[in-house]
């Protein structure tokens, strides 16, 4: 016996079909002349084996999903499920772009809320040298009136 299937138990990873599970039989190591490339009557299995291969690649009984239910061989399901990964690629990449386009339309949105307009500044601060300039002037009119007034009398 060369293949033994054993039943998958979703709860035990160990038990799933995955790569970590896969082990080359013990004794094949050991002696790779059990690998069987001979039939029974001394003709060489390879063909036969290859022949069944080519027989599973070009049978057309693979469905990719449940959308599509037409069968398809092995290149047919490749064909389909790349275009089913790019379809589905071109989906989330529009997404992620209009997501970040909608973040940088709320960040502009809050810097014009809390941000500093330097053109709005730069007014207020010329309006306030202004102000400052013409008290500063009253200032010195006024004293120089009391000055005035107090050296006269």
């Amino acid at each position: 016996m060369y293949y033994v299937y054993n039943e998958e138990d979703a709860t035990d990873t160990a038990k799933m079909y995955c790569i970590q599970g896969m082990l080359v039989n013990p004794a094949l190591v050991e002696d790779e002349s059990r690998i069987p490339h001979l039939e029974d009557n001394g003709e060489p299995a390879w063909g036969k084996i290859a022949e069944k291969l080519v027989d599973v690649w070009n049978s057309k009984e693979h469905i990719v999903n449940a959308n599509n239910i037409a069968p398809c061989n092995f290149m047919g399901y490749y064909e389909r499920m790349i275009v089913e990964l790019s379809a589905k690629g071109s989906v989330y990449n529009g997404l992620a772009e209009s997501l970040t386009s909608e973040v940088a339309s709320i960040d502009n949105n809050r810097q014009q809320v809390f941000g500093v307009s330097s053109d709005e500044e730069l007014t207020n601060m010329i309006k306030y040298q202004n102000a400052y300039n013409a008290a500063s002037r009253y200032i010195n009119v006024v004293s120089e009136m009391l000055e005035h007034l107090v050296t006269r009398m």
